[in-house]
């Protein structure tokens, strides 16, 4: 075999080697992401015995944003906007649509909506104002009165920023 032969012969077990290390490289950096994820995950967990419901809501969802930024690294980093269905304030779900939002509302008003009597919703905001809540509104009698459902625009922040307006 010729000295170029040996070269050749070397340098393609080399690069055959460098794939190899590359791919367990890979693998080995999606293992660690996992178990960080999953330790993140145990330590949220153990801290729900010890911390009222409201601050282990927050503390899941905090760990849970943690855990995905560390297996999802391209995740976005600009603000998303979501829709926050709700009754009287009180928050029913978060939508990625608005149109979503807004079906949540319109099944649970017609639950508690007669039978018998024939009824019209229809939504009240002004398209000036996203950020203003509109309000479902139900007409039957010949009167139109609120039902307390809102559908409200919200920019959630990908990163914490200090300087930022409350």
């Amino acid at each position: 075999m010729s000295l170029a032969d040996n070269l050749r012969s070397f340098l393609a077990n080399n690069e055959l080697l460098n794939e190899r290390a590359e791919e367990l490289l890979a693998a080995h950096r999606d293992q660690v992401r996992t178990e960080f994820a999953n330790r993140v995950a145990v330590a949220i967990e153990k801290s729900y015995a010890s911390m009222p419901d409201l601050a282990v809501q927050r503390a899941r969802r905090m760990g849970m944003r943690a855990a995905e930024r560390v297996l999802r690294p391209d995740a976005p980093t600009e603000p998303q906007v979501v829709y926050r269905a709700a009754l009287n304030e009180i928050p029913l779900g978060l939508y990625a649509t608005q149109s979503a939002a807004r079906a949540h509302c319109l099944d649970a008003a017609k639950v508690h909506a007669p039978d018998d009597v024939e009824v019209t919703y229809d939504w009240i905001g002004d398209e000036s104002e996203p950020a203003d809540p509109w309000e479902l509104v139900v007409e039957f009698g010949g009167q139109e009165q609120p039902t307390g459902f809102t559908v409200t625009e919200l920019t959630v922040a990908s990163e914490y920023d200090p300087e930022a307006t409350e």
